[in-house]
C-alpha cells in the first residue's frame, strides 16, 4: 500500500504526515548518531450501520492519532498540515453496512490504548415526504468533535508487517433525534475500534487474508501491468481512489489483479480507463495487499466530480 504524494493543498473530510520522532544518543564528544523507531504500516478499514431516513451523512475526519499503553506524547498517524490535506470525505449513509478504507500510512510500532479523532462539519440530508423535493437539508453540528475513543484491547502495530484496524460508525447513535424521531441535525460521534488479525486463533493463515471487501466502489486513477508485489500470482495493479472523487488529492490504493479475477466491462488491465467508476470484490491478503475477486466497471466519469461518495 501507498500513497499518492501531495500535489495541491485540499480540506481534508474524515488525511497526514507521520512525524518520524528522532532518538539521539551521543557516541563521543565529537559525534552523533539518530535512528528512527521502527513503523508497521496501518490500514484503516471504516464501516457503520445506517440510520433508515438519513439520505446523507458526511463527516470530514480531519486528525487521527494515537496514546501509546505507557502514556506520552499523541503519535500521529491522519493529520491535516498546511503542506499536505487531502480530502478523505465519508459518507457515513452511504457504506450501509459495507467497509472502505479510510487510509493507509506507516505509524510507530508499539501498543495503543486509545485514538484521539477529529471531525469537521460537512453535511447531513433526510428524507421528508412533506417536502418538493422531499430532501431535508441541515446544518450540522457536532456535540464533541474531538472525542478521544479507548481501544480495548490495545492496537498493537508490529513493524515491517500489515496492521489493519476496523473503525465502525454507530451512526444509528450519533445522528440526535426529536420525541418524534426525526434528525435535528446534531452529531455526537460514537466509534468503536478492533484490530484484525490474518492468522486464526491457533496461528494458521486465514485463506482471506485479513478480510473479505465486497462492493467497493471508487475511481480508477492509474493502470500497471506490472506486479511490484512479492506475490507472484498477481498479474498486475490499478490505483483505486475510495473517497472524494471531487480532490485530486486523495488517498489512492493498489488494487491487484489475478489470473482468476473477474472482470466486467473490460477484457484486460489494458482495456481499463483511468477514470473509470467501478465496483471491486476483493479480500486483504496477509501482506496487506488487495487482491480483487471482481472488478465491475460501472461508468467512465470525469477525472473529479462535484459528487463525493464512498
Amino acid at each position: 500500500m501507498r500513497r499518492k504524494p501531495p500535489t495541491r493543498l485540499a480540506r481534508i473530510s474524515g488525511a497526514v504526515l507521520l512525524a518520524g520522532v528522532l532518538t539521539s544518543c551521543s557516541s563521543s564528544s565529537t559525534s552523533t548518531t539518530s535512528s528512527t523507531p521502527p513503523t508497521g504500516t496501518l490500514i484503516t478499514i471504516v464501516t457503520d450501520v445506517p440510520i433508515c431516513n438519513a439520505i446523507s451523512a458526511n463527516v470530514v475526519v480531519q486528525d487521527l492519532n494515537f496514546t501509546q499503553v505507557q502514556g506520552g506524547a499523541r503519535v500521529p498517524y491522519l493529520n491535516t498540515t498546511s503542506a499536505f490535506a487531502p480530502e478523505i470525505r465519508l459518507n457515513l449513509q452511504q457504506l450501509r453496512d459495507f467497509s472502505t478504507i479510510l487510509y493507509t500510512f506507516p505509524v510507530r510500532a508499539g501498543s495503543y490504548r486509545e485514538a484521539d479523532v477529529s471531525f469537521e462539519l460537512a453535511q447531513l440530508a433526510a428524507y421528508d415526504p412533506t417536502l418538493s423535493p422531499p430532501v431535508h437539508s441541515f446544518l450540522p453540528s457536532f456535540t464533541n468533535a474531538n472525542p478521544i475513543v479507548p481501544i480495548n484491547p490495545p492496537l498493537i502495530i508490529t513493524a515491517n508487517q500489515a496492521n489493519v484496524m476496523v473503525v465502525d460508525f454507530d451512526v444509528l447513535r450519533m445522528l440526535a433525534t426529536d420525541v418524534a424521531g426525526n434528525l435535528t441535525g446534531k452529531i455526537t460521534p460514537l466509534l468503536n475500534i478492533t484490530q484484525l488479525s490474518a492468522t486464526s486463533p491457533g496461528g494458521a493463515a486465514n485463506p482471506n487474508g485479513f478480510i473479505e471487501l465486497d462492493d467497493l466502489w471508487g475511481f480508477v486513477r492509474s493502470v500497471s501491468t506490472t506486479n511490484t508485489t512479492s506475490n507472484a500470482s498477481y498479474t498486475g495493479s490499478f490505483q483505486m481512489q475510495f473517497l472524494s472523487p471531487s480532490t485530486a488529492d486523495a488517498p489512492e490504493v493498489p488494487v491487484n489483479m489475478t489470473a482468476t479475477t473477474s472482470k466486467v466491462g473490460f477484457a484486460d488491465l489494458g482495456h481499463l480507463l483511468p477514470n473509470s467508476y467501478v465496483e471491486v470484490d476483493a479480500i486483504l491478503d496477509g501482506q496487506g495487499n488487495l487482491a480483487a475477486k471482481t472488478v465491475e466497471v460501472q461508468a467512465v466519469e470525469s477525472p473529479f466530480p462535484t459528487q463525493s461518495g464512498v
